[in-house]
């Protein structure tokens, strides 16, 4: 997804995991102007978003920034013991807060991390002259694989081996989340504008509704002004949620509605993005990308934070989906990017298990969301972003190269 905010946090004493309350109320991340930390506001940032990986990387450049070795020393060891990995450039400086003996041990941890698992063929191939596929959407009636465009602003059908681009409105957006409804009959998309979307005044902000048997689609727009992008979910009853990762809200389209509503005002999250309905339609699942994982209570609209019970990273997570019980999670943007299975304890509020199914697949270049086929998992492996600047100029000095589709099988 588009918006990856790079904040900086730090810490002074994170060794181990802090004690978690039932139902552990979410932490409103606040206005932009409120943002700006200091030293002294940082350790309750991390005991707020104590599963963020994102966090404990800016712990460590604003540590040594500010000449703190034991708010490094803290937030590498626990850094490592997640499974978090850092750049070469990054390790090397961190070395030199550690002893040799204590530093192989940690960079053995983080090596067993980082470790590639790879399980998925690439079954198809979206061509180089279609720029910046982030989503995709499986039409299990048609078994028709669709893809959408965010430098083209377009939607497209695998048709045989060609890529066939589907008429949407002429104000239509960059796409971004898409997802089939079997039960209606409709492939919702999410349209918006980012930085790389060209012309961007012109881009339709909302959901569009399209039919693949009549060929039409109907648009709602979603409130406010300003830029959006986002992904999507299905609730079991007919609704249909979307997030905006630029603007921080939640909406939702019920059953029939002509517009969205909004469920979730901006300001609570950063970077709202891969969401998930719950098997039992109680919650909703919302990844803030630099926070962790959040649940909506869809009946009261209180919002909880979803803890890990184990050492591992939530942050991060682009494409979110339920598979039964459990939620498959695509994590990128940082090491390890990587798809995982995360088993719910039975309140639906803690992540009791993440099963890796990849990892720093050696073929990836950056892994953005998905789509089921049956008991496949299709997802976007290579999605382009850092290609492509504003309006959707391309960079140069980096060659056009076509978007795989891969597929993993999840049982």
């Amino acid at each position: 997804m588009p918006s990856r905010p790079a904040a900086i946090f730090a810490l002074g004493l994170l060794m181990a995991t802090p004690a978690m309350a039932e139902g552990e109320t979410w932490r409103d991340v606040g206005p932009a102007e409120e943002r700006a930390f200091d030293l002294e506001r940082l350790d309750t940032l991390t005991q707020a978003y104590p599963d963020s990986g994102t966090m404990l990387r800016a712990i460590i450049a604003t540590a040594h920034q500010v000449g703190d070795g034991d708010a490094v020393r803290g937030a590498f060891e626990r850094f490592a013991v997640m499974g978090g990995g850092l750049s070469e450039g990054s390790m090397t400086l961190v070395s030199g807060y550690f002893e040799e003996a204590r530093w192989a041990a940690l960079t053995a941890t983080v090596a067993d991390g980082q470790s590639p698992v790879a399980a998925s063929e690439v079954v198809a191939a979206v061509p180089a002259d279609i720029n910046l596929v982030e989503g995709v959407a499986w039409d299990s009636r048609r078994a028709t694989l669709y893809a959408g465009s965010v430098v083209e602003r377009g939607l497209y059908r695998l048709s045989g081996e060609t890529w066939e681009r589907v008429p949407l409105p002429e104000n239509s957006g960059s796409l971004f989340g898409m997802a089939y409804d079997a039960g209606a009959d409709t492939l919702w998309l999410v349209s918006g504008a980012a930085d790389p979307t060209p012309d961007p005044d012109t881009a339709f902000r909302g959901l569009i509704a399209y039919s693949p048997e009549s060929r039409s689609a109907r648009m709602l727009a979603a409130p406010g002004e300003g830029a959006m992008s986002g992904d999507i979910a299905l609730g079991q009853d007919g609704s249909v949620y979307v997030s905006n990762s630029i603007g921080g809200a939640i909406y939702r389209c019920r059953p029939g509605c002509l517009a969205l509503e909004t469920i979730v005002e901006p300001n609570r999250f950063r970077s709202p993005q891969g969401m998930a309905v719950s098997l039992d339609g109680a919650w909703l699942y919302v990844s803030d990308y630099s926070h962790g994982l959040a649940a909506i209570d869809l009946d009261t609209g209180a919002i909880f934070r979803v803890a890990a019970t184990a050492d591992m990273l939530l942050d991060g997570i682009d494409g979110l989906l339920p598979d039964g019980g459990d939620l498959i999670a695509i994590r990128n943007g940082s090491l390890p990017m990587q798809i995982m299975r995360l088993q719910l304890s039975e309140d639906g509020l803690r992540v009791e298990q993440a099963t890796v199914i990849e990892r720093n697949h050696p073929d990836w270049g950056e892994p953005t969301l998905g789509a089921f086929r049956g008991a496949e998992f299709l997802y976007v492996s290579d999605a382009q972003w850092e290609r492509f600047g504003a309006d959707g100029a391309p960079d140069p000095g980096i060659a056009p190269r076509p978007t795989p589709i891969r597929s993993v099988r999840l049982r």
